[in-house]
């Protein structure tokens, strides 16, 4: 799907007037775009990664001039998702520093626009396990809600698997 269509399909599924709208972004991919009261925020679904932050007239947040997002490339500034760990692997110099899903896409689960603030939440899971070193199981969710300030959180949850045997 191109980003103009990607875009054009979660508009069409989780804009929400005012509050959140999706585009096809000039560094590539597909970035949401939160609104509320004077303050903005962009978070791409590429890597789930805040790219800005905009309050009372001034940018929040440092983003490369050089950023892009492209596949297997992380996106330098803005607030990443580093996991399931940061740095390099303790064991393996095969594998991305700050983890595996800085470079991919990410789902949109939902949006919302509330008196209060407007979000979205992403999440990877399980069905990426075709990814080298994925935890079995396991799920990362972000949430980002523009309100008052940037309300930044995550969850990674991994499914118990039975012993062998």
């Amino acid at each position: 799907m191109t980003g103009e269509a990607q875009a054009a399909d979660l508009e069409r599924r989780f804009g929400r007037a005012g509050a959140v709208w999706f585009e096809a972004s000039p560094l590539g991919g597909t970035v949401a775009h939160l609104t509320w009261r004077d303050a903005q925020a962009s978070v791409a679904i590429f890597g789930a990664h805040v790219l800005r932050w905009k309050a009372n007239g001034r940018e929040q947040l440092w983003l490369s001039p050089a950023a892009r997002l492209d596949a297997g490339k992380a996106v330098r500034g803005g607030i990443p998702v580093c996991w399931p760990w940061f740095g390099p692997h303790e064991t393996r110099s095969d594998l991305p520093a700050h983890g595996l899903v800085r470079a991919r896409p990410w789902r949109v689960v939902e949006t919302v626009a509330e008196a209060d603030g407007a979000g979205i939440t992403l999440a990877i899971a399980e069905g990426t396990a075709h990814i080298d070193g994925w935890p079995e199981g396991a799920t990362a969710t972000l949430r980002v809600v523009l309100g008052a300030g940037l309300d930044v959180s995550s969850r990674r949850t991994t499914r118990a698997v039975p012993p062998c045997g």
